[in-house]
């Protein structure tokens, strides 16, 4: 037998077609990800996964524009919304083992927020 999803209740409908008519679509322009990052931290949740993923592909198009500077930025931003201290070399260990051993997939962002880290702070040595 296939598994079939969950229903959604009438309340849980009701209360997102709301939201949905009191906010309506999310427009997302050209630098949507970069803007809700810099402009509106306070509503991203730690816990939730694809808030998570919102802050790490953020930190990565910055990267990927070649914008290192605004890419540290918002790595600390994003270690700061994590909870997690800024990357030392000998800090990562530690980092992982004892701050955020959550859960698995919340620690493998944080590896890769310090691997993006590492990479623009060696990226702003070799252009300095």
């Amino acid at each position: 037998m296939a598994k079939t999803r969950k229903p959604q209740s009438d309340q849980e409908y009701a209360a997102q077609r709301d939201l949905f008519h009191s906010k309506g679509p999310q427009l997302n322009t050209q630098d949507w990800l970069l803007e809700r990052v810099l402009q509106d931290a306070d509503s991203i949740d730690p816990e939730t996964k694809t808030d998570r993923v919102v802050l790490l592909q953020a930190c990565e198009k910055a990267y990927y524009q070649q914008d290192y500077e605004l890419c540290l930025v918002l790595v600390r931003k994003a270690e700061a919304i994590l909870g997690v201290e800024p990357f030392s070399e000998h800090s990562l260990d530690e980092d992982i083992q004892k701050k955020v051993k959550k859960t698995a997939k919340l620690e493998r962002h944080v590896v890769e927020l310090h691997k993006l880290e590492e990479r623009c702070l060696h990226r702003l040595k070799e252009s300095a």
